[in-house]
C-alpha cells in the first residue's frame, strides 16, 4: 500500500479507537490500495495498532474542527479516488463489483450505501446514502460537525449512486457513549451558530444547515426544547429546501414523542405540501391517529405503507411499520390480526426483545403449536431470540 499515484485511498479519522479499528481495517485490505489514518489524539494504542495493520498514520491534533481533520487526511492520501469511512464502519461489499465505478470520468463522486446496525439483532436498522467514494482533486469537506464533502471550486458535484457495493456501520453499542457524543457535537454546534452570528452571517443556506445539524445534535442527546427552537429556527428562514422538509419531519417526530397529535398532524400535513415521500407521510400520520384514538383508521392507514424513507432518504427497516400495525390492530380490537403482524415483526425483521410478553398476552390460552406454526414459516433467523424471548415468560418451545 501506498504506492505514489496509486487508484483508491481510505482515509479515517480516529481518537480511541482500538476496540472497532482492527475489523474496519481488516475489511478495506481486499479493497484499497493504502490506508490514511488521522490520529487526533489516542492513548489506547490506536496508532500502535493501526500502524501494525498496514495503515499509515499521521499523529496529528483536534481543534473541535472535523473538516479540517478530514482535509489533513486527504492531504496525506496519494489516491485518485477517496473512500471516506469511520472506525465504526466495515466495508461489506464486492471489491471487484466497485473498482470498476473508479473509471468513470464524467462523476465526480458516489454515493455509498451503508446499511446503518441499531438496536437488538439489527432490528432498528435503517439504509443511507451518504457522500463517501470520491475524486481526491475535485472534493475537500467541510463543516465543523456533521461535516460534508463539496467541490473544490465550489460548483455542484456530479454524483453516482454505489447501491449493494456498500458499508456497514456498527455505530454505538453504549447508549450514553452515543449521548456523551451528541452533545460534544451540540457544543460544537452552538459555538458554530454563535461564531455564524458574530461574522454577521446572512446565508439563509448556511444558516439553515447548521441549525439543522445543531438540532439534530439535541435531539440525539434528548434536549428536546433545544432540539425543537433550532428546527423552528430553519423553518423561520426565507428558505423551503431539503432543511425545512427534514425540520418538519423531526418536529413532527418530536410532537408525537411527546404525545402531541394535534401538533404532529399539522407537521405532516405541511410535509406532503413540500413533497416528502407519500408512504412516510402515512407512516406519521397513522401515528397521529393512533395517539387521537382512531386506532382502526391508523391500522388501514398502515397496511398501506410498504416502504419507509424518511426527507434525508434514510430508508428504515419495514418491522417497524410491521410492528406499529400490530399495536394498531390490538388497540382496534383485531386480536388475530395483531398476533400475525407481532409474529411477522419478530420472525421476520428481528423486532424481538422485550415483545414475548405482549404475543402470549394476545395469544391468550390457546395451544402454543399453533403460535410456533406462524413462528416458523418466517425461517431460522431470529428463532433463537425467539425461543429465548418467550422461555424467559416462562414458555417452553412446542
Amino acid at each position: 500500500m501506498g504506492n505514489l499515484g496509486c487508484e483508491l485511498s481510505a482515509c479515517l479519522i480516529v481518537r480511541n479507537e482500538r476496540g472497532r479499528l482492527a475489523d474496519c481495517l481488516s475489511s478495506l485490505h481486499p479493497l484499497v490500495d493504502e490506508i490514511i489514518v488521522y490520529d487526533t489524539g489516542s492513548n489506547d494504542g490506536t496508532v500502535e495498532l493501526a500502524r501494525s495493520l498496514g495503515a499509515r498514520v499521521i499523529e496529528g491534533y483536534w481543534d473541535d474542527d472535523f473538516a479540517r481533520a478530514r482535509n489533513a487526511a486527504l492531504v496525506a492520501a496519494t489516491g485518485r479516488w477517496i473512500l471516506s469511512i469511520d472506525a465504526d464502519d466495515r466495508f461489506t461489499g464486492d471489491p471487484a463489483a466497485l473498482r470498476p465505478l473508479l473509471a468513470a470520468e464524467n462523476v465526480d463522486g458516489y454515493r455509498v450505501q451503508i446499511d446503518n446496525l441499531s438496536g437488538t439483532d439489527g432490528a432498528d436498522s435503517y439504509t443511507s446514502f451518504p457522500l463517501r467514494l470520491f475524486r481526491r482533486d475535485r472534493a475537500s469537506w467541510r463543516g465543523q460537525i456533521h461535516e460534508r464533502v463539496c467541490h473544490a471550486d465550489g460548483s455542484e458535484l456530479k454524483l453516482g449512486i454505489a447501491t449493494a457495493r456498500g458499508l456497514r456501520h456498527i455505530g454505538y453499542a453504549d447508549a450514553d457513549e452515543a449521548r456523551g457524543k451528541a452533545a460534544r457535537n451540540a457544543v460544537l454546534g452552538l459555538r458554530e451558530l454563535q461564531q455564524l452570528h458574530d461574522a454577521g452571517c446572512a446565508d439563509p443556506a448556511e444558516l439553515a444547515r447548521v441549525l439543522l445539524d445543531l438540532g439534530r445534535s439535541l435531539m440525539a442527546c434528548e434536549q428536546r426544547q433545544g432540539a425543537v427552537d433550532a428546527f423552528v429556527g430553519v423553518r423561520d428562514l426565507p428558505l423551503r429546501g431539503p432543511e425545512f422538509v427534514q425540520a418538519t419531519d423531526f418536529m413532527a417526530r418530536l410532537a408525537l414523542g411527546a404525545n402531541q397529535p394535534d401538533d404532529a398532524a399539522n407537521l405532516v400535513q405541511q410535509l406532503r405540501a413540500a413533497g416528502a415521500d407519500a408512504e412516510y407521510c402515512n407512516w406519521l400520520e397513522a401515528q397521529v391517529l393512533a395517539q387521537q384514538g382512531d386506532a382502526v383508521s391508523a391500522y388501514r392507514m398502515l397496511a398501506g405503507v410498504s416502504s419507509l424513507v424518511d426527507p434525508a432518504g434514510r430508508v428504515y427497516n419495514q418491522g417497524q411499520v410491521v410492528e406499529m400495525r400490530a399495536l394498531a390492530a390490538a388497540l382496534a380490537g383485531r386480536n388475530d390480526d395483531a398476533v400475525a403482524d407481532l409474529v411477522e415483526a419478530m420472525s421476520r425483521y428481528g423486532r424481538v426483545a422485550g415483545r414475548g410478553k405482549l404475543l402470549l398476552e394476545w395469544w391468550g390460552d390457546r395451544p402454543l403449536a399453533p403460535l410456533w406454526e406462524q413462528i416458523s414459516q418466517y425461517g431460522t433467523t431470529y428463532l433463537d431470540g425467539i425461543q429465548r424471548e418467550l422461555s424467559a415468560c416462562e414458555v417452553a418451545p412446542v
